[in-house]
């Protein structure tokens, strides 16, 4: 058992020396033709990239000649493993959750924001430090199957509904990790803990209420899984991030509603490295994507995550997707997801969270 292991982080340590490789080379290929793109590190992909590509990349490119690449990484994993190696090819990091870009920065590993390029007044407060900004905001809602559960009559309204299997009966579909999909936060909040004392959070009291509902939960691991379970029907009930339900409403005409009643919410992190090959077109497509408005209108409208920049109301974007965004009287009944909370403690509740998942 040992052997195979040793044999799997080996290779896995393998395979991301190769893709540091590959992608440094890239990085400096570029510095050799006069720095006219630049590398940015994703760790979202799928349709969050594809609408970057084509409103604000666009238009950062068209407005100072520098075009973006985009490497795709499902976590942090490789940035870290990088900053170990001496090899940092990127100039803009989009980390998963501020937690991460936290972490990243009490490591002393992000260049500091170059407040004359950046203007950070032109975000809302509490949206930026000295060495990132926060970027697409995302939440975490209930949702439920209308055809089960119709608007008209008794539905889910609340995380205590989630957890009630006599009045709303059937699987639960939840997110299979600590953070970023509300599974604790939702049980503590059924369990009766205000809002105000939600953190730091009591992991053992979250894991025995989640217990009471363990037999009847499908966990998801990624956004369009958490759709796909209610497509096939797999489950009626559940928390999801609040852009896939709208694209599933909007798009594929599914009857689903959700409830920002309690909802969480968060978001990513931009930041430049430090050691970054274009640390100076890094700070600029900082300051662009502030400035750009209508790369952000246009952003929102195809994915359904907005951002916190001052002048960019919910009004600013389109109808439709307008009850879906983490924005505005939204966030009146959500719960902002404490950042300094995990990246102090994530290693730990994770450790708690897989060790209840394999009892009975």
């Amino acid at each position: 058992m040992q052997r195979k292991t040793d044999f799997r982080l080996y290779a896995v340590a393998i395979a991301l020396a190769i893709g540091l490789t590959a992608t440094a080379a890239q990085a400096k290929s570029n510095e050799a033709n006069g720095g006219s793109s630049i590398v940015y590190y994703d760790t979202s992909g799928g349709s969050i990239a594809t609408a970057l590509k084509s409103s604000i990349f666009k238009n950062f490119t068209d407005s100072t000649g520098i075009t973006i690449l985009d490497d795709f990484n499902a976590g942090d994993t490789k940035f870290f493993a990088a900053e170990k190696a001496g090899q940092m090819p990127w100039s803009v990091v989009a980390f998963n959750t501020v937690a991460d870009g936290l972490r990243a920065e009490k490591q002393g590993l992000l260049l500091p924001i170059d407040q004359k390029e950046v203007p950070l007044n032109k975000l809302g407060k509490g949206s930026y430090d000295n060495y990132g900004i926060k970027g697409i905001i995302y939440g975490f809602v209930l949702t439920w199957n209308t055809k089960k559960w119709p608007l008209s009559g008794p539905h889910p309204s609340s995380m205590a509904d989630l957890y009630n299997t006599k009045k709303f009966p059937g699987k639960r579909c939840l997110y299979k990790g600590a953070q970023s999909g509300w599974t604790l936060e939702s049980a503590l909040l059924a369990d009766g803990v205000s809002p105000s004392r939600l953190y730091p959070l009591d992991v053992q009291r979250a894991l025995k209420k989640l217990h009471t509902i363990k037999n009847d939960v499908v966990w998801w691991t990624s956004g369009a899984q958490s759709i796909q379970n209610f497509e096939t029907g797999e489950c009626d009930l559940g928390i999801t991030w609040s852009a896939r339900p709208w694209a599933a409403i909007t798009q594929d005409h599914a009857p689903l509603a959700i409830s920002w009643n309690h909802a969480g919410y968060t978001s990513d992190m931009l930041a430049v490295p430090k050691g970054a090959p274009n640390p100076s077109a890094g700070q600029k497509f900082l300051a662009h994507w502030i400035t750009d408005h209508k790369g952000q209108i246009d952003f929102v409208n195809q994915t359904g995550y907005p951002t916190n920049i001052t002048g960019l109301g919910v009004d600013r974007y389109a109808q439709g997707v307008q009850p879906y965004l983490a924005a505005g009287s939204q966030l009146q009944q959500a719960i902002q997801e404490n950042d300094s909370y995990y990246e102090k403690n994530l290693r730990s509740v994770t450790q708690q969270f897989i060790q209840w998942l394999v009892l009975p």
